[in-house]
């Protein structure tokens, strides 16, 4: 399913990056317990009418280590895809801002 983007505000989304609902912390967990954290905290937010969600981690470090950046940004895809989010974009501070309407 693709999204109608034809009434998008890419800028609105982006000048307003780091106003949120809602603010997950995602640092030192491994994939599995934040992608938990992930379908739980989106599940809340559409049940208390959130619209807005920063999934929280550090930013990529010169150490070679993984982050969470690629392995949530597969998932918020696939979340993309199926229309449960409606915007994800990468936070100038580490993580993923997402939109839920």
């Amino acid at each position: 399913m693709v999204n109608d983007v034809s009434d998008s505000d890419g800028m609105g989304l982006l000048s307003e990056n780091h106003q949120v609902d809602l603010v997950i912390n995602l640092e030192n967990m491994d994939f599995d317990q934040a992608a938990l954290a992930v379908e739980d905290a989106i599940k809340s937010a559409k049940t208390n009418n959130l619209s807005k969600i920063w999934f929280s981690f550090g930013l990529a470090q010169a150490d070679g280590k993984q982050t969470l950046f690629q392995p949530i940004g597969k998932l918020l895809r696939e979340k993309l895809k199926s229309g449960e989010i409606i915007r994800a974009m990468p936070s100038s501070n580490g993580g993923w801002i997402i939109r839920l309407k």
